[in-house]
């Protein structure tokens, strides 16, 4: 029974693509809960209560590919609420090439401006990573994030960027969250990726980037090309 209803879990699970992407799990993993709740299905299945085994085993299937993705979900958890506010909100700016001021945008959604932007800094300000997340853009990579965490023995090169860092700090919070998703990691997004991480608009995005980055350039040009010292 288990072999021959093994679509029903990739059925299952083709349904959570959007989930399996967002929290950079392995697609097998998620196929493997959904076997677990399958087994379980037909150890509880009963035939005599008249019950199609595909609607019974569907359910089952479903749980266990859930509670595994609340195993997954990060370690600081969002309100369900706040979540729905800010999706809502990166779909109404994707579905327009208009530029929607966040009034407007939370007047559609019926609640306050404030709120909104509450609802998308909680979003992506305390949005964790997973250390098995893969470097690179495929999925199959062989190197995640904990391979770049080195060991004990390992020789690490000290590199005094704290002054730099202490510069970017002083940036406004959109503007950090920006060059961190551009710039801020091997994993660097286009702009259009960070427009849709952050429920921006990519002209918002683009001219949060360019002012950044033109705050930076007139505080470290000093430092990078110091002018060099006249005689007396």
């Amino acid at each position: 029974m288990v072999t021959g209803n093994l679509r029903l879990v990739i059925s299952a699970c083709l349904q959570q693509q959007k989930r399996i992407s967002g929290l950079y799990v392995d697609p097998m993993d998620v196929i493997q809960a959904g076997n677990l709740g399958l087994i379980r299905a037909v150890e509880r299945f009963d035939p005599l209560r008249g019950y199609k085994f595909s609607t019974y085993g569907y359910w089952w299937i479903r749980q266990a590919i859930n509670r595994y993705f609340q195993d997954q979900a990060p370690a600081i958890r969002i309100p369900a609420d706040l979540v729905s506010l800010a999706r809502k909100a990166a779909a109404i700016r994707s579905e327009t090439d208009q530029r929607l001021q966040p009034g407007k945008i939370a007047e559609m959604l019926e609640t306050s401006e404030e709120r909104l932007q509450m609802a998308i800094r909680a979003r992506y300000e305390f949005n964790t990573l997973s250390l098995h997340q893969p470097l690179g853009s495929s999925s199959d990579s062989e190197f995640s994030l904990l391979d770049a965490i080195p060991g004990q023995s390992q020789t690490v090169i000290k590199d005094d960027y704290q002054w730099l860092i202490s510069e970017v700090q002083q940036l406004e919070p959109f503007e950090r969250q920006v060059i961190a998703h551009r710039y801020g990691s091997e994993l660097r997004h286009s702009q259009a990726e960070t427009a849709n991480l952050m429920g921006l608009s990519r002209d918002k995005v683009q001219r949060l980037e360019k002012k950044a980055l033109l705050k930076l350039r007139r505080k470290l040009a000093p430092a990078l090309h110091p002018e060099p010292s006249r005689g007396r």
